[in-house]
């Protein structure tokens, strides 16, 4: 129960924070976003900062659920990529205001929060980097640096959503595609790029 009402105030907090910035979004606002009384929101919060942490762990784990159930059941580290690649820009794509609270207000937590966010956000890095480098150990991928992949790959998952004015016109599932055929082409060694279909 506890855990579904600070669910219910980091979704309302993401759209009054999109709406207002965090700077100017008021615990009130937040409250009535989440239909509750701001005593209430209290029982499950203690701060506006941690209201802030607290939409980025739930993002960041989310999105982890998301590709633990899209590469559940696959073999190549290849197709693992794919699946994580589609689940990451659907994921983006489905929760753009989340995705430019997210990308604007790192700034805005305090110092120690930040640095729990991003170690977060590293371990979720670890978890894609690992996937390269299980490729890279079956031969599937050329060797590559794989944190360095890992980011292009998350930079790459949060474009569409983050510049809707120059990628909205191409259809999600386009997009997807190029994105993982552009992986791909990156990370398969020589001889098994012309296996592609």
């Amino acid at each position: 129960m506890a855990e579904h009402k600070r669910a219910l105030i980091a979704a309302a907090a993401c759209r009054v924070i999109a709406r207002k910035g965090f700077a100017n979004a008021t615990i009130r606002e937040i409250a009535d976003a989440a239909d509750m009384h701001v005593p209430t929101l209290y029982q499950y919060v203690d701060s506006k900062d941690e209201i802030l942490e607290l939409v980025y762990r739930m993002a960041m784990d989310r999105l982890q659920v998301d590709i633990g159930e899209a590469v559940r059941g696959l073999r190549s580290s290849r197709d693992k990529i794919r699946a994580t690649i589609d689940a990451m820009v659907t994921s983006c794509d489905r929760n753009r205001a989340m995705l430019g609270v997210l990308n604007r207000e790192l700034r805005s937590l305090p110092a120690q929060a930040r640095t729990r966010v991003l170690q977060h956000y590293q371990g979720f890095m670890d978890r894609i980097a690992s996937l390269i480098e299980e490729g890279i150990a079956r031969g599937e991928f050329r060797r590559v640096d794989p944190n360095v992949i890992a980011n292009v790959i998350d930079a790459v998952a949060d474009m569409r959503a983050l510049r809707p004015f120059s990628l909205d016109r191409h259809e999600l599932d386009d997009y997807k595609r190029e994105v993982a055929d552009f992986v791909d082409r990156g990370l398969l060694r020589i001889g098994r790029r012309a296996s592609r279909a």
